[in-house]
């Protein structure tokens, strides 16, 4: 009689690694593309506003914005959320919400890999 044996391998661990390593590209491939969309919609009078702006990865999130302490952090609240004198621009808020599909494909692709 033919002996027959099965071998069943625990690859999850692998497998949570793998996804792991894939979704933390796919964030910074995200915040990268949302920080070029708010810097073409940051106002432009000497350009340090623009060059503020940066991406900060994160255990399980990225964040796009201007950081607190930069000359330009107080600035970049008042230019985005407006003032009495003075319009919201929304520059952040924008890039991330017209944005979604893009993100979206962005995610798709990387998690495909």
């Amino acid at each position: 009689m033919a002996k027959i044996e099965i071998r069943i391998t625990d690859n999850s661990n692998t497998f949570k690694g793998f996804l792991k390593t894939q979704s933390k590209r796919a964030l910074k491939n995200v915040g990268e593309a949302m920080r070029g969309y708010a810097v073409l919609n940051a106002p432009v009078r000497t350009g340090d506003l623009r060059r503020s702006i940066t991406v900060e990865e994160h255990e399980l999130d990225v964040s796009v914005g201007v950081p607190e302490g930069v000359l330009e952090g107080d600035y970049a609240k008042y230019v985005e959320l407006g003032t009495r004198y003075q319009d919201a621009q929304y520059f952040l808020t924008r890039a991330a919400e017209e944005h979604l599909d893009t993100y979206k494909i962005l995610i798709e692709r990387e998690l495909k890999r």
